[in-house]
């Protein structure tokens, strides 16, 4: 029996992480695979896109029509229902905590179809930081029939909320399989590689680089601003080394960034890059700083230190492992741990060769297995009734 797995996402880090599902699920013979985009981030999204060679059958092309984040789950919410109702999905597919990922629980949740939450389990317990992402991903939990979770510790949060174990699986976390299939397609296309030593000649081989992102909500304002400064100071005191940082199209991004750093010559700023140009960047850094949760976890699957610039993270195997350290929006921390991670010394030694958290490369294959088992038994319930 032939079972529809719909894909839903509308952001380039969903896009990144639910990408390796996508390709799995249409090698299989026994699956109809719909794609379904929001369009919640339109340009960065569809770099993605692009590099894994995926086209949605729907976009939702929310792009010109949201105000803000309620306008996104309200016409998502809408367009969402419609699809599911012509479309009758056996299961469908939500990753991590965006607005994306909200409307499609709560449209999941009122017309009863099964929802498998990938990324499962992240939790800080403080509502306000990450903003929203924490209340969207608490709710994708209570909607969620299948919870698969990167880790033992996010199960444990999930069984401490009151979640059934049968509901949950512990399958390692789906960045890892998107770097593997990169890795892969940079390796066997040579003019990938190519084309980026073209396009960044300015980084000599003998530069040490520090790839810096920064996009969250709760950087906004006094704390963007502290980063910014930290890294013009580091930039000032460090003449050969260049920082690389693909800036934000969001404009509380982008205004503080280019008032503070776009006069400063070793400051490369960016516009948004396309996924293989940013993983061939992330491979040339020495180290990465940034508030972003999906750069935590690609960090140590590429053997990068990473430090983090938020007061508190969602995953905590990064810094238990010691491939990550906190920072905040700290001036004074931030310089220290960098000027330290320069020196290339016993801090990066045991960050650069930290294990890797988040499985083998191969979560996707797992997750696809688990879902059609069960939907299997569940039909043969029914059949039996």
């Amino acid at each position: 029996m032939i079972q529809k797995f719909v894909f839903v996402f509308g952001t380039r880090p969903e896009a990144i992480k639910i990408a390796p599902l996508v390709l799995a699920a249409k090698d299989d013979p026994n699956l109809e695979c719909l794609i379904v985009s929001t369009g919640q981030h339109r340009e960065m999204l569809d770099q993605v896109l692009d590099a894994f060679a995926i086209k949605p059958d729907i976009d939702l092309d929310l792009i010109n029509s949201r105000p803000n984040l309620n306008g996104i789950i309200g016409q998502s919410l809408l367009k969402l229902d419609k699809f599911f109702e012509d479309h009758k999905p056996d299961l469908v597919f939500a990753h991590g905590d965006t607005a994306t990922t909200l409307a499609v629980s709560l449209c999941c949740f009122n017309k009863k179809i099964p929802l498998a939450h990938i990324e499962a389990g992240l939790r800080t317990y403080d509502l306000e930081s990450p903003f929203p992402e924490e209340f969207n991903r608490r709710v994708a939990g209570l909607a969620s029939k299948y919870h698969f979770c990167p880790t033992q510790l996010a199960k444990e949060n999930l069984v401490r909320e009151g979640c059934s174990e049968n509901s949950l699986f512990v399958v390692g976390n789906t960045i890892v399989d998107a770097v593997r299939i990169i890795e892969e397609k940079i390796s066997k296309e040579k003019s990938i590689q190519n084309k980026f030593d073209e396009k960044f000649s300015f980084l000599k081989s003998s530069d040490k680089v520090i790839l810096l992102t920064v996009h969250r909500r709760e950087s906004f304002g006094e704390k963007m601003k502290n980063i910014c400064l930290a890294i013009k100071e580091i930039a000032i005191e460090q003449p050969n080394v260049k920082i690389v940082f693909p800036v934000h199209l969001n404009p509380n991004v982008r205004s503080p960034v280019n008032d503070i750093l776009k006069d400063v010559i070793n400051i490369h700023l960016l516009e948004p890059l396309g996924y293989l140009d940013f993983m061939l960047l992330f491979k040339r850094s020495d180290f990465i700083m940034t508030d972003s949760g999906g750069i935590q976890e690609e960090a140590p699957s590429l053997s990068k230190p990473v430090v983090i610039l938020r007061e508190v993270s969602e995953r905590p195997e990064v810094i238990q492992t010691g491939a990550g350290i906190l920072v905040g929006s700290s001036k004074n921390k931030i310089k220290q741990v960098t000027n330290e991670l320069l020196q290339r010394g016993p801090l990066f030694d045991k960050m650069s060769s930290a294990k890797n958290p988040f499985g083998d490369g191969y979560s996707s294959k797992k997750i696809l297995e688990i879902c059609k088992k069960h939907l299997d038994k569940s039909n043969e319930k029914r059949s039996e009734q």
